[in-house]
């Protein structure tokens, strides 16, 4: 009941729940079959960081690349 369209966001949260590490974003836009330059990826993972759903984070063994996961 957050979000107008919830099923495109339903659908982020059950690609992130199967890695209980996080995924990379790269992982996340294959897996979802969004575009790369749309932007709309980018809107939903910042939409559900803002609710407390998922956080970004970058793993202290790599230096750079954003991974998520659930909250």
């Amino acid at each position: 009941s957050l979000f107008s369209s919830a099923d495109s966001y339903i659908e982020l949260i059950k690609i992130i729940s199967k890695k209980r590490e996080g995924m990379r974003r790269s992982e996340l836009q294959n897996m979802a079959k969004l575009s790369p330059g749309g932007g709309r990826l980018s809107k939903r993972l910042n939409d559900l960081i803002e609710v407390g759903f998922i956080e970004e984070y970058v793993p202290w063994d790599r230096s750079r690349g954003e991974y998520y996961k659930l909250i």
